[in-house]
């Protein structure tokens, strides 16, 4: 097997692991995931030096992906507290944190 095939598996698995990490939902909202419609979030954002690992990645939908952009959780969970009555029901707390 050549090293490019070798990559590919190996980051596919990886991207799998991560699906799994939280039954297939997203990390923040915790809506169900189909895996072709998962976006991986770097948990500290790649451009702030945060690396592509597995405890650093974490599923999730697009919508939250994007609003989350780069920002702390702190930060995203304060935007994200003001938008949305799933995380005001849970007391501001993301799905991973249940």
């Amino acid at each position: 097997m050549s090293n490019d095939k070798q990559h590919r598996n190996k980051q596919k698995n990886k991207r799998k692991k991560i699906w799994c990490k939280y039954n297939n939902r997203c990390a923040y909202c915790g809506k169900k995931l189909a895996y072709k419609n998962m976006t991986l979030d770097h948990i500290k954002a790649k451009s702030k030096e945060g690396k592509s690992t597995y405890r650093n990645l974490n599923p999730c939908c697009k919508s939250c992906n994007n609003l989350k952009a780069n920002l702390s959780l702190n930060k995203f969970r304060k935007i994200i507290i003001k938008r949305n009555n799933i995380f005001k029901s849970r007391k501001g707390k993301f799905y991973f944190e249940k």
